[in-house]
């Protein structure tokens, strides 16, 4: 949701989604498809291939028929760097600034870059090199570098003589809202969270809706 706002708001309104033929692939196909389309998006296409494949070309050559502005790649970091190369030998680039539809002196097309949070890797940054530019994933936490996490990182390594990571920091902050919480019983938990205004941990401010579901800031990563 955060990568689709961000994206409409650069004047994106056209999406394509290229996709692994693996759940994952699938899972987040669907959910993004669902987000796009309620937030006025039209996903003019969409394209599944083989989780083994090493070719992408006839795949992305589908999708250069299409006019559009962003282009959604559901599939895992350890795809990243060749989905990235394949594209632009197709002339499809990222960009930070407005989509540029297809150039027909050049054939060069400047779209909005989207991938899922894994891809937020430094295996991607190396593979892919010049063409993750662009690119833009969504981060639930910043990691140890962050200003926000310097005091959290260093009292972890202290204890277990090792950085903290991701779920490392989902643990902590798990604890630290419980605790906050002050409750007996799960009954009085579950009542206590969704009567909290929110909670401030190493993943940022966090509340609770009705239906129980975290509702957090997303912080976007812009390669």
């Amino acid at each position: 949701r955060a990568q689709i706002a961000h994206a409409k708001a650069k004047g994106a309104r056209t999406f394509v989604v290229l996709h692994a033929d693996t759940p994952f692939g699938h899972a987040l196909r669907t959910v993004f498809v669902a987000e796009a389309e309620a937030a006025g998006m039209s996903i003019v296409a969409t394209e599944t291939y083989p989780s083994d494949t090493s070719n992408w070309t006839p795949f992305i050559k589908r999708l250069q028929a299409q006019s559009f502005d962003g282009i959604y790649l559901a599939d895992g970091p350890s795809n990243a760097g060749a989905l990235l190369r394949f594209l632009a030998r197709a002339d499809i680039w990222g960009t930070r600034k407005k989509a540029v539809r297809k150039n027909e002196e050049t054939n060069l097309r400047y779209v909005h870059l989207l991938a899922p949070a894994e891809w937020k890797d430094a295996r991607v940054i190396e593979e892919g090199g010049r063409y993750v530019r662009g690119l833009v994933v969504p981060i639930e936490w910043p990691g140890t570098g962050a200003n926000s996490t310097t005091e959290f990182s260093r009292h972890y390594r202290q204890s277990f003589g090792v950085l903290p990571e991701l779920f490392d920091a989902v643990g902590y902050d798990v604890m630290h809202v419980v605790q906050a919480a002050r409750s007996k019983s799960r009954v009085e938990l579950a009542t206590a969270l969704r009567r909290e205004t929110g909670f401030d941990g190493q993943l940022g401010h966090v509340r609770f809706d009705d239906s129980g579901e975290p509702v957090r800031t997303v912080r976007l990563y812009r390669a």
